[in-house]
């Protein structure tokens, strides 16, 4: 019993892991290191164990479902955002508003996380329908003044062969949306939309508010259950021991009875602490292509021109050298051309050129 919160505990840092090695062990840092190869064993093992385990129809079936929520543009993505929105605020008005209300906390307490929950539905309706910056014939020369070509990521007269015109430098063509988008980062199934030069700030609010309401509705949840817990009185509790003497309850003691009485606001506090760690982490990282005026897909495609250069043909000391000077040549700069300090990239965000 005891070892209640040693297991959630357990859990958490265990779910924390998992997370951080699907989602960063593919990333230009990572990718030839240990996290690298244990996300590419765990995605070959699951692989293998999906094509022996199950039928072929089933397996068609699976990878259509996949395909069509994860790789074409769809409203169910965002219907489960909306879900998982609706579920938080359900549990917090029913479960910890009352008892908030019970125990008299301050007004913050209460107010705070509904106007946070409705900024929060407020940005992730406005990064929905925003532009993110939609590429076409009539606007392609606005949009192509903007940036120049910096010759390693962007070459000058790469023609996109579905939109039938010369791609501007930054800009890529999405294949959810079907169209060329101004300084691409990356498509988003949350929001339905791409994240581009002109909504990125949002995509930033969108986070940084999600971040928020996650990390403060679970502090709040916890300052509830700590006050159950207290007015309760169950800290002066206490049970017979194996070894025959009165022990006193200890915080997993109290933790699994909390859990046992309230098992919807304690599951909402683990749950939502998780959630705004994780965010937080990608927060932060969207933070550091903001202070440094990259973008996802030139992150991405920054690896890429590493591993191109890493593997470029030579031998002996010429090879060597060959090599280091490419690296020095064309990794550090790939992807950071268009730095132009840290004052000016973030007002680049907060105020697009077009």
């Amino acid at each position: 019993m005891a070892d209640f919160l040693t297991l959630v505990a357990a859990y958490m840092v265990f779910f924390l892991l998992a997370s951080y090695i699907i989602l960063c062990g593919d990333s230009e840092f990572h990718r030839h290191g240990i996290v690298g190869k244990i996300r590419s064993g765990v995605v070959q093992i699951i692989a293998f164990l999906f094509y022996v385990c199950f039928p072929e129809r089933l397996q068609n079936f699976a990878s259509e479902i996949i395909t069509y929520l994860f790789y074409k543009r769809n409203h169910y993505i965002q219907a489960l955002y909306i879900a998982i929105f609706s579920g938080v605020l359900w549990v917090f008005a029913t479960q910890v508003h009352p008892s908030a209300q019970a125990l008299d906390l301050p007004s913050i307490y209460i107010i705070a996380p509904y106007v946070s929950m409705a900024v929060n539905l407020a940005i992730f309706v406005t990064c929905c329908r925003s532009d993110p910056g939609v590429i076409t014939k009539k606007n392609h020369t606005k949009y192509a003044s903007v940036f120049k070509y910096d010759g390693v990521l962007y070459q000058e007269g790469t023609l996109c062969q579905t939109c039938r015109f010369v791609k501007p430098a930054r800009s890529k063509h999405c294949a959810y949306c079907n169209h060329c988008v101004h300084r691409f980062d990356h498509h988003c199934s949350w929001v339905n939309n791409c994240i581009g030069g002109r909504n990125v700030r949002y995509f930033l609010l969108l986070l940084a508010s999600i971040a928020f309401v996650t990390l403060y509705v679970s502090y709040v949840t916890g300052r509830v259950l700590q006050g159950i817990a207290a007015t309760s009185g169950v800290w002066q509790a206490g049970y017979m021991g194996k070894d025959g003497q009165f022990h006193q309850v200890d915080s997993r003691i109290v933790f699994q009875h909390l859990f046992i009485q309230l098992p919807g606001p304690v599951f909402l506090l683990t749950s939502l602490l998780l959630l705004g760690i994780l965010i937080t982490v990608f927060l932060s990282y969207h933070l550091f292509l903001l202070a440094s005026n990259q973008t996802t897909n030139e992150r991405y495609k920054r690896s890429r021109v590493t591993v191109e250069v890493t593997g470029s043909g030579g031998s002996g000391k010429k090879r060597e050298q060959s090599l280091r000077q490419s690296r020095k040549q064309y990794c550090p700069r790939a992807g950071r051309t268009y730095d132009r300090g840290f004052v000016a990239n973030i007002l680049e965000i907060i105020f697009p050129p077009l």
